[in-house]
């Protein structure tokens, strides 16, 4: 009885016992739930493991990664290279000039609602978009990275979206299974993975996208949401841009308020002592 049937545990380190580590790991990760083993095991290609040092660029262009990438330790971060105007403002300098000159002459408002205004702009959550010290290397190595004469008035940024953990799958939103035609997905922006040190498993896109059955297709359809466009990232990072610069004239003018009311009460404290 002992010899015929042992134990759970034994039975599934038996049955573990011929699949390397990185296929073990991938088979954990919760988007990988259901995935046939058989494929992996006859096909060595389609999945290899693979260490990033820290600021390497994993993938330069999400569209034409043949992978998925999932962390296995350390972080990754997910960027987003734009061309943004060089003034950081969705309008050019001549547009913002004659915009600002209209502005003047329309400024008839009261202290009141612009006050009402800047409480409005400081309560709205806006999208985090940091710009990052690795905007040159993801640069260099995404699409249309060369300027042209006509963009004398852009500049190349890149923007960090999300930090991947591990667990975490990047290309998984590019996906598109047999038969879809997914707008989407078709119409959503590139974007690079770049590594903070880790430790990744690279997965055949063609390799999953042939053998994930049923259940693991509406699993991944319901679990992610492609990126949106790239109108969209613009606008963010135009957004956060104001955001930011709003947010320091406004911590600029109380620190200077709040110096020269402090230096008022010392002025007045040395006349009351005379």
């Amino acid at each position: 009885e002992i010899f015929t049937n042992p134990e759970p545990e034994k039975k599934n380190q038996s049955a573990d016992a011929g699949i390397p580590d990185h296929l073990r790991y991938l088979l954990s990760c919760s988007f990988m739930r259901h995935f046939p083993v058989e494929p992996l095991l006859s096909s060595p290609t389609a999945c290899r493991a693979g260490c990033y040092r820290r600021n390497a660029v994993v993938v330069a262009d999400s569209k034409a990664c043949p992978d998925l990438v999932v962390i296995r330790s350390g972080f990754c971060r997910v960027m987003k290279r734009l061309m943004v105007n060089r003034n950081d403002s969705p309008r050019q300098p001549d547009d913002a000039t004659s915009m600002s000159s209209g502005a003047s002459g329309r400024s008839g408002g009261s202290s009141s609602s612009r006050a009402s205004k800047a409480k409005v702009l400081a309560e709205t959550r806006l999208p985090v978009l940091q710009p990052s010290k690795v905007s040159a290397a993801v640069a260099a190595s995404a699409p249309d990275a060369a300027l042209t004469d006509q963009d004398e008035d852009k500049k190349c940024v890149a923007v960090e979206i999300c930090i991947l953990k591990p667990g975490d799958v990047f290309g998984l939103s590019d996906i598109m299974f047999k038969d879809e035609k997914i707008h989407e997905v078709e119409d959503s922006a590139s974007v690079s993975l770049v590594s903070n040190g880790a430790e990744c498993v690279l997965l055949s896109k063609a390799f999953f996208i042939q053998h994930a059955p049923e259940r693991v297709q509406r699993r991944v359809r319901a679990a992610v949401q492609p990126y949106p466009n790239e109108q969209v990232f613009e606008q963010n990072y135009y957004t956060q841009v104001a955001w930011n610069r709003y947010r320091r004239t406004v911590f600029k003018l109380a620190l200077n308020r709040a110096l020269a009311a402090g230096a008022n009460r010392k002025a007045a404290a040395r006349s009351s002592v005379k």
